[in-house]
């Protein structure tokens, strides 16, 4: 699976490709690099993480894609002191079925 990044050019990138038959997915989230994805296995969704558009917007969303419908879905996190914060070159790994992120780059910090 690849999703995201930037190509040599500078064009970011939002496709995800299924197969050695690679397509352009419906309504995916914006193009972005520096993001971080993880497999949430009780949940059978690929979830993304931040980001940046090389442009100067960095994200806050959590987006998660089903490879079973081909279909996207925001992911609304509680608030709270666990609300995302936007960042770009975080990392991230999934622990219990939940995707952990550390470090980061953010406009603020």
């Amino acid at each position: 699976l690849d999703c995201g990044g930037e190509q040599e050019d500078g064009d970011e990138r939002s496709d995800l490709p299924l197969s050695a038959d690679w397509k352009r997915l419906k309504a995916p989230p914006s193009p972005r690099s520096a993001h971080v994805a993880g497999w949430l296995p009780s949940s059978r969704v690929l979830c993304f993480y931040g980001g940046w558009d090389g442009a100067g917007s960095i994200f806050d969303d959590v987006v998660a894609f089903d490879p079973e419908s081909g279909g996207w879905m925001d992911i609304h996190v509680a608030g709270g002191r666990h609300h995302p914060v936007e960042r770009f070159a975080h990392t991230c790994c999934v622990w219990e079925n939940q995707l952990l992120v550390l470090g980061g780059v953010n406009a603020k910090e």
